[in-house]
């Protein structure tokens, strides 16, 4: 599922890994363990694709996709709830929710519209297709296996502590069932 060939990383004037290679396959459960500063959290983002690599390859299956949850997450002035946060994960499913009830009201404007109708039965396919009716409720189970309350769900998640922030982003990535998880130090401020 994922190749790591001779690869390289350095940072700050060090080498942090060099030529390194494994692979990951389906189902496999691996920890990296490290002394602080020694370069895993790197090693996930290059990974992940979010920083590139001084030499080597880094190779995912074809369709596959990666889900990292990083050591640190902010949340300064965030409004949203945390329900919210976690159903971002279903961005499409969102989109095309809108863009049902677009095309409702456009119908009721133009019923005769058969471009308009097609539209609709299109999205409103692909929104059934993606789980979109049940969505909030696979978030809220998810989360609730997480031990969030349903008070807690809807809190703002500025007022939530460090471990709950956690806790919803790691819910968010459950929702969007990669095929790969990298979780980074995720038992930090639980």
């Amino acid at each position: 599922m994922l190749f790591v060939n001779d690869v390289t990383i350095r940072a700050g004037g060090r080498t942090l890994f060099d030529q390194v290679s494994f692979r990951l396959n389906e189902g496999q459960r691996v920890a990296l363990a490290g002394r602080n500063g020694q370069g895993k959290s790197t090693l996930f983002r290059a990974l992940t694709g979010s920083v590139g690599v001084d030499g080597g390859k880094i190779e995912l299956d074809k369709g596959r996709r990666v889900g990292y949850l990083p050591q640190e997450i902010e949340a300064q002035g965030d409004e949203r709830t945390a329900v919210e946060v976690v159903l971002e994960a279903l961005g499409e499913v969102k989109e095309l929710e809108a863009e049902v009830e677009r095309l409702i009201e456009l119908m009721c404007e133009r019923p005769d519209d058969q471009q308009v109708i097609e539209r609709y039965g299109r999205a409103q396919a692909r929104f059934e297709e993606l789980g979109g009716y049940d969505a909030d409720a696979r978030a809220r189970t998810i989360m609730d296996g997480l031990g969030f309350s349903q008070a807690r769900m809807d809190t703002k998640v500025a007022e939530l502590s460090g471990g709950w922030l956690m806790r919803v982003h790691l819910a968010r990535l459950l929702l969007e069932r990669p095929d790969l998880l990298l979780l980074d130090e995720p038992t930090n401020h639980l």
